[in-house]
């Protein structure tokens, strides 16, 4: 094992509640636990084995808490204005899964609340969170248009609560009619507002989630398919599968699930990579075989997507996701740079970020 995997295996060891990996992960260096967002998770095993607590962990339990009290608060405010304008929604990623597959809440940190609703509903949706308070990130006419054209989430802030995202989309990698699939498909949440993912489609999402973040990849989105694996083990390997086939994801899928089996070696997550496997196309076994070789940060996302488009998979963005890796959409030129700067050197200056070229400026 390569020193730079070291601490990454030792980690998901210490996650599964090894004692010797406890005690050597509590000597780690902190940013490298946030970076993988692991902390609380951690310090609940060390409880767990009667083994001391770092005061540092401690701190980040207690603001992961105090975070997740005031999360379920927006759930509750945001649910009331979508509620009262009839329409279907549903909570995912973070939220969804620190509430339903961890022990406790505050062992999965999230910063903001993910609802999804139709996109023929968000209009409505974004009206009535409007009367209630919340207001977009921006207002800028070409992050709008981003929004219209290729986007797939509004981010809103309300004064005392944590951002609230609502996605009326799901990224561009997959189908146009995903996310109204997955709506469809969603289940009741007991004495909650709004509807939750299937478990299927809750360990698809974070699968697909995982493999869009740009390595290094962080460990906590491996360990939401394990936790989701520990409480629904039984049922889980064919449902995935299907919904995966279905909704044209196999790829990146199944590569989240060979490296979930790696760090936890568990039937679950070698079965659902298996048989996705078997259904790839050739430029997306390709990308499989390498991958699936390689520690989880060694797949990049842009090879997933190459291999999706050489392999006519149906996805929202198509082909334009390619140049959109370094010549965005202008609305996200807009939003991630300072408005203070002529539009030339913005464009130019976020081409240059893209590249890996560029300082990041203020």
């Amino acid at each position: 094992m390569s020193d730079r995997l070291k601490p990454y295996r030792l980690i998901a060891r210490a996650l599964d509640g090894d004692r010797d990996a406890l005690r050597a992960t509590a000597s780690l260096a902190l940013p490298l636990l946030d970076r993988h967002r692991t902390v609380p998770a951690l310090a609940s095993r060390l409880r767990a084995r009667g083994l001391a607590i770092p005061e540092a962990w401690r701190l980040r339990e207690t603001r992961a808490a105090a975070r997740w009290m005031a999360l379920e608060a927006t759930r509750e405010e945001a649910g009331e204005a979508l509620d009262g304008a009839g329409l279907a929604w549903l909570v995912f990623k973070g939220c969804d899964l620190a509430d339903h597959y961890y022990p406790t809440p505050e062992q999965r940190p999230t910063s903001d609340l993910d609802v999804l609703v139709r996109s023929s509903d968000f209009q409505a949706g974004r009206r009535a969170l409007e009367a209630q308070g919340w207001q977009g990130l921006s207002s800028d006419p070409r992050l709008e248009r981003y929004r219209a054209e290729e986007g797939y989430a509004w981010p809103a802030a309300r004064e005392g609560r944590p951002l609230l995202e609502v996605h009326f989309r799901l990224w561009g990698l997959m189908p146009a009619a995903a996310g109204d699939a997955i709506i469809d498909a969603s289940t009741v949440s007991a004495g909650l507002r709004g509807t939750r993912p299937s478990p299927a489609d809750a360990y698809l999402l974070a699968a697909v989630h995982h493999f869009l973040q740009p390595p290094p990849r962080q460990l906590i989105g491996l360990f939401d398919l394990e936790t989701i694996a520990r409480a629904k083990d039984d049922s889980l390997t064919g449902a995935v599968v299907g919904r995966a086939q279905r909704l044209d994801v196999a790829l990146p899928v199944a590569l989240a699930a060979t490296h979930a089996a790696r760090a936890w070696p568990r039937a679950t997550h070698h079965d659902i990579a298996a048989h996705l496997a078997r259904s790839l196309r050739w430029p997306e076994r390709m990308v499989f075989d390498h991958g699936a070789r390689r520690h989880n940060q060694g797949t990049s996302t842009a090879a997933v997507v190459l291999a999706r488009l050489l392999a006519g998979r149906s996805s929202r963005a198509g082909w334009r996701t390619l140049p959109r890796r370094v010549w965005s959409h202008p609305g996200v030129v807009a939003a991630e740079t300072p408005g203070a700067w002529g539009w030339p050197k913005r464009r130019w200056i976020h081409v240059l970020r893209r590249l890996g070229l560029g300082r990041q400026q203020s």
